[in-house]
């Protein structure tokens, strides 16, 4: 099994997983209560060798039934991700046993939990993952327009399919019509096949952030930093981007939910901009964690800053080297400091130096690619 298909197996283990902290829940105490425990018990009394070997003779709505019922009320019962292996584990090896509209149809019945429609999503993308046929990725978007799918699932199914132009009005009607989850994948997959019109959305989410729901101004916030990434050659580009970057600051020094001030520092950052950059490195309330990725994803703007640096930005420099000491850019520190006269600038910037020479960090060439 190659790497690629390793990884979808785990994928299909942390679907199911998610779902059950989430608490999706559909039964109710009693009867079903008792059959919940004499299954947990089944798989907790029993090895890996056991559990694969009863699951191996099982149909796979059999399957489905079993993670039905070991998902259906985690307040009552602990199940773990170790719990839902030998599911994914026995799905990976009897791949080919199934056909595509066996699991379409499990999927779209409505009979079983949304942990087992995880399952079944990630189990159809697996055994899809190495076919070339546009036919496999059509009919699981097609579930995006079915009434009867949950949110939850839409969300899966749009996160792992291959989105494009022909997908535009749907993922239009998923942004204007959700404030949450779905909201946020439409406006990300938006932006992959039309930055501009997702930027033209992300707008006029960030003019009302009042009235907005923190996912939609999440998604808004990355579609912008998204556009901004592709469209440097933009006559209004420095406009558009410091009007930005005013926005994301104003976002994380106003809002109290962490995640949605994350999402506004990383859209800045995700900028690769000198302006960005400068702009995260000197505001004091940014956690040394967060600047210190800031550093290592944008090792190339400090590259460029460093080629003809004002003594502020040198300043900077030196700071931002006290956290992530990067050993590729000290030639580029010695060079930008023989250029001025400022003698206690210049035994910083020798201190830093000598740390970064020894100490320092190669930089990381990974946010090159991207």
């Amino acid at each position: 099994m190659t790497l690629k298909r390793k990884v979808g197996l785990v994928s299909i283990v942390l679907s199911v997983s998610l779902i059950i902290i989430l608490g999706f829940s559909i039964t109710s105490e009693g009867s079903i209560k008792d059959t919940v425990t004499s299954l947990i018990e089944k798989y907790q009394l029993a090895d890996d060798k056991e559990i694969a070997k009863s699951i191996q003779s099982m149909t796979l709505k059999e399957i489905a039934n079993e993670i039905d019922v070991l998902t259906s009320n985690n307040e009552a019962f602990d199940v773990s991700s170790s719990d839902l292996l030998p599911f994914a584990t026995v799905l990976a090896q009897r791949e080919i046993e199934f056909s595509n509209a066996e699991i379409m149809d499990l999927i779209k019945n409505g009979e079983h939990t949304d942990a087992s429609q995880f399952m079944l999503v990630d189990f159809y993308f697996f055994k899809n993952s190495h076919s070339t046929s546009k036919n496999s990725n059509s009919e699981m978007k097609a579930l995006l327009k079915e009434k009867n799918i949950s949110k939850e699932i839409k969300v899966k199914i749009l996160s792992d399919a291959t989105i494009d132009s022909s997908d535009e009005s749907l993922l239009l009607d998923f942004i204007n019509n959700d404030s949450n989850q779905l909201s946020f994948v439409s406006m990300k997959k938006l932006s992959q096949i039309n930055s501009k019109k997702a930027f033209e959305i992300a707008q006029d989410i960030l003019k009302n952030t009042d009235i907005e729901s923190n996912m939609r101004i999440s998604a808004a916030l990355k579609a912008v930093s998204n556009f901004l990434t592709t469209n440097e050659s933009a006559s209004n580009y420095k406009e558009i981007e410091a009007d930005f970057i005013n926005q994301a600051n104003e976002i994380m020094n106003n809002t109290k939910d962490q995640v949605l001030s994350d999402s506004a520092f990383f859209a800045i950052s995700d900028l690769k901009s000198k302006s960005g950059l400068l702009n995260l490195l000197v505001n004091e309330d940014i956690d040394r964690e967060l600047k210190v990725f800031a550093i290592d994803q944008n090792f190339s703007v400090i590259q460029e800053i460093l080629s003809n640096p004002s003594e502020d930005e040198i300043r900077v420099v030196i700071d931002a080297m006290k956290l992530l000491p990067i050993q590729d850019l000290a030639d580029d520190l010695k060079t930008s400091i023989n250029k001025i006269d400022n003698q206690e600038l210049i035994e910083q910037a020798e201190e830093v130096i000598q740390i970064m020479e020894t100490e320092g960090v190669p930089a990381n060439k990974k946010w090159l690619e991207q």
